[in-house]
């Protein structure tokens, strides 16, 4: 802040031509800003002082409203069975059309392997599909990329 608010360079300058009492509301205005500007910083100084001890008693009161003892965890949807391996004469292969082979383990681990089966039917090409009705008027109508449909041609249509 100048010392001497009455003698300012820049101002007497600038309102060389201005009256006094024109030159004198500038400045009172000027000083009138100037201070409420200070004001309104030493108010957020105070407001985040406030605010810090506040911070620190709602984070203190929110560590000490935890429950003391941890929860059970809850129990899993699904049953759980605990086995122990067995020699290898005790292994057990078995043969399904789900899986192939089911074995146990015996590094310590608890699992059941499985693997699936080969696939039970197989698909037919459009030449072996054919060759099975000779002699009777058939048709394949494809519905897009490995789908078709076989059609009797000497039967009526049913989509009517």
């Amino acid at each position: 802040m100048k010392t001497d608010p009455s003698h300012d360079p820049l101002m007497d300058e600038i309102l060389g031509h201005a009256s006094p009492e024109f030159r004198e509301s500038m400045r009172a205005e000027a000083s009138r800003l100037a201070g409420r500007r200070r004001r309104g910083r030493a108010r957020r100084r105070v407001a985040i002082a406030a605010s810090i001890p506040v911070a620190i008693a709602i984070a203190f009161l929110s560590y000490m409203r935890r429950p003391s003892s941890i929860a059970a965890p809850q129990a899993a949807s699904f049953p759980t069975v605990h086995t122990k391996a067995l020699a290898s004469a005790f292994y057990t292969t078995t043969k399904s059309p789900v899986f192939t082979r089911v074995t146990s383990r015996t590094d310590g681990a608890t699992i059941v392997e499985t693997a699936t089966a080969k696939p039970v039917f197989q698909n037919a090409s459009d030449g072996e599909l054919l060759a099975l009705f000779p002699g009777r008027p058939i048709g394949l109508v494809s519905d897009g990329p490995g789908h078709a449909r076989l059609v009797f041609l000497d039967e009526p249509s049913r989509e009517q």
